[in-house]
């Protein structure tokens, strides 16, 4: 019972922070933005991807000279 007190309080104290607050359409909102992010870290940003690349290629014409 004290998880949806709590909710409740959170929901209320959201509400008077943002008026414009509407949970129906807010919370689904958030929660797929929540998703899409997650779901890009679950890959390497290319550009971090050729970085490492570069700096193996370097490091193995080193070991090479």
């Amino acid at each position: 019972m004290s998880l949806i007190k709590e909710c409740i309080d959170t929901l209320k104290a959201t509400t008077s922070l943002f008026p414009s607050f509407n949970p129906d359409n807010d919370c689904p909102k958030w929660l797929q933005q929540e998703k899409e992010y997650l779901s890009s870290l679950q890959h390497e940003p290319e550009m971090e991807h050729a970085k490492i690349t570069y700096l193996e290629a370097i490091k193995h014409l080193k070991c090479t000279e």
